[in-house]
């Protein structure tokens, strides 16, 4: 027999928007304490901090749940960062994200619950390039971010500010934190630039023809039906917020292939990769498949937490 019907779960970004909504609509009531709940659910397991909420709330009986931290395949666990054993679920969005997980010998069950962030639209072509948004990656919480990644966001801007000058386009370049931060010149003429937040909103991408993006920007714009074009996607995911925690994916040129996103403006002439990113739909429809996945399953995940908390 389990406890009322509480729940605790961890913010990050919005990100938990789907599951908080789902769990309130069937009657639980959110608390603030892990320890507390019938069942906690965390973005991560990634970081000390998490763990120990973790630990702490297991200690109690509590099942622990792992929701998507970001919209991409969970790859820090291939950058050295062990997985905490008293996970009871670990949710993924697609089923790339579960092969990768089998992949590198994760040990936790693991259930792919579908797309979280948004509603999943077809893909719309644009009839006419003339509006680019950039959001380049963002800096972590600490406002660290990685010598490579800041000269890849400041090589995309460029190649992007050159094209957007060269073809009459306007280019919105959005933001989150600072600009010198995370690479990106704050003074460049006829760019517009907009300061964002981690909410999940896509009111911008919206409004663009084509969204060069990386990381979860990226993959909402592409769940959501939007021309997109992402960049560097070669280089091995990596994560930690300072040099000497910055940790890259082990095994990465062993198991890539599924999740190189078609279209990256560093490979092939920048005006060609925009445009055909604009019209081809059917090129990405495999990796849409396996990164995006289907609609999130509202009720699978309330039938995984009354299994977990039944117990």
């Amino acid at each position: 027999m389990r406890k009322m019907k509480t729940f605790y779960i961890a913010e990050h970004g919005n990100k938990e928007r789907a599951y908080r909504e789902a769990l309130r609509r069937d009657g639980w009531r959110q608390v603030s304490d892990p320890r507390l709940a019938a069942v906690s659910l965390f973005d991560s397991d990634g970081t000390d901090m998490r763990n120990a909420r973790i630990e702490a709330a297991s200690k109690n009986k509590i099942p622990c749940i792992i929701y998507p931290h970001a919209a991409h395949a969970p790859f820090w666990y291939d950058c050295g960062y062990p997985w905490s054993e008293k996970v009871a679920a670990n949710i993924v969005m697609a089923p790339g994200h579960e092969e990768l997980l089998k992949k590198i010998g994760y040990t936790r069950p693991v259930h792919t619950l579908g797309w979280s962030y948004s509603e999943i639209k077809p893909f719309r072509a644009a009839r006419q390039v003339k509006k680019i948004l950039f959001a380049p990656r963002h800096a972590n919480g600490n406002g660290w971010l990685a010598d490579i990644d800041r000269i890849n966001n400041n090589t995309a801007f460029m190649t992007l500010w050159n094209v957007c000058q060269a073809y009459d386009m306007q280019l919105t370049v959005r933001y989150l934190g600072s600009l010198q931060t995370i690479g990106v010149p704050a003074d460049k003429k006829g760019v517009k630039y907009v300061r964002g937040f981690p909410d999940l909103s896509f009111k911008d991408m919206d409004e663009a023809d084509v969204v060069v993006s990386t990381q979860t920007y990226a993959y909402m714009a592409i769940a959501r039906g939007k021309p997109t074009v992402m960049y560097a996607e070669y280089v091995a995911p990596h994560y930690g917020n300072t040099p000497e925690t910055n940790r890259f994916a082990a095994g990465w040129d062993n198991y890539k292939e599924p999740f190189v996103y078609p279209f990256d403006l560093f490979k092939g002439e920048p005006y060609d990769v925009l445009s055909g990113a604009a019209e081809d739909g059917e090129c990405i429809r495999e990796w849409k498949r396996l990164n995006i996945g289907e609609p999130f399953n509202q009720n699978g995940f309330l039938q995984l937490v009354e299994k977990l908390t039944m117990r």
